[in-house]
């Protein structure tokens, strides 16, 4: 039996594991298509398999084989209720993805097949030969619940003011306002494909997330793009991270663990060892899941 795969997106988010799935199906010859969450499912006769990105899913016709795929817990006030309200309201599916078992152990359906599918990186992120112009780079999001106001402040008037930040990404007007500094350059959103190479401006990067909930129980992408661009990071400390850095030999250091600048100066500057981040690569990332697989043989088991 052919089988299509159609992926539901609110087409808000820049979501890369819908271009590695798409990628992967490419190498498969699988037929698959990306489309709103308005999209009328009603008129196709034959089996499908619907994959949303959650979100609030409802309702789910006889001929759909039907993927919930959680990429992160709610945040803010309420957050607790939000997930709560998301598993009420949502059809029960035929397969779960999530991106780790902290989000598995809130949305998981009772007696329900599913995957564990961590973030995984482009081939892109590899380090580039360029002049190294910053002592720091941070890059990713910058919203008020991470607390990035407090790592401004280590340059502004902190600890590290004597060196130089290069920032990726779009820049809240309060943050551009209240800190000036000469050593703060905002490079503002970058296209995806060069991020590797602005990232590779700077000697080390910096890893900044906040320890409260739910973002100490995610995976940081941006630490692993870093790592694979062989640069080292300085990080906040939080759960996710302190147990990435067990299992892994990387050269990362806990922010409050710096004494004095000179002890800042003497980490990237460093000549630090970088193991091999293949393991990481989207295609790898999906092979090891078993993601695509264990879909294909779910939707063939039920429209035998």
């Amino acid at each position: 039996m052919r089988v299509k795969i159609y992926f539901v997106t609110d087409n808000k988010s820049y979501l890369p594991e819908i271009i590695a799935y798409t990628d992967y199906l490419n190498s498969l010859c699988i037929a698959y298509q990306v489309v709103n969450s308005d999209f009328n499912f009603s008129e196709l006769k034959e089996p499908y398999i619907k994959w949303v990105i959650m979100g609030i899913n409802r309702g789910k016709d006889k001929n759909c084989y039907l993927i919930h795929e959680y990429l992160s817990l709610s945040t803010g006030r309420f957050a607790f209720l939000k997930n709560w309200i998301k598993i009420l309201l949502s059809t029960k599916p035929d397969y779960q993805i999530f991106l780790n078992r902290y989000i598995k152990n809130v949305f998981y359906r009772k007696k329900t097949d599913y995957s564990l599918r961590d973030m995984g990186i482009s081939t892109s992120f590899y380090p580039y030969k360029v002049k190294k112009e910053f002592d720091f780079v941070y890059c990713g999001s910058m919203g008020r619940n991470r607390n990035i106001r407090k790592m401004f402040e280590l340059f502004e008037r902190g600890i590290l003011k004597d060196f130089t930040l290069l920032v990726i990404g779009d820049v809240p007007e309060e943050i551009k306002i209240n800190f000036v500094g000469e050593n703060i350059n905002y490079l503002g959103r970058v296209d995806y494909k060069d991020v590797p190479k602005a990232l590779c401006r700077a000697k080390c990067a910096i890893n900044y997330i906040p320890d409260i909930y739910p973002f100490n129980l995610q995976t940081s992408t941006k630490l692993i793009e870093y790592l694979a661009c062989h640069i080292p990071v300085i990080s906040t400390k939080y759960s996710w991270v302190e147990e990435f850095s067990e299992k892994n030999n990387y050269p990362i250091k806990y922010i409050d663990s710096f004494l004095s600048s000179k002890e800042f100066e003497s980490f990237i500057n460093e000549n630090h060892a970088f193991p091999d981040m293949s393991k990481y690569l989207w295609v790898n990332i999906i092979e090891q899941s078993q993601v695509i697989t264990s879909v294909l043989n779910g939707f063939k088991e039920k429209f035998k």
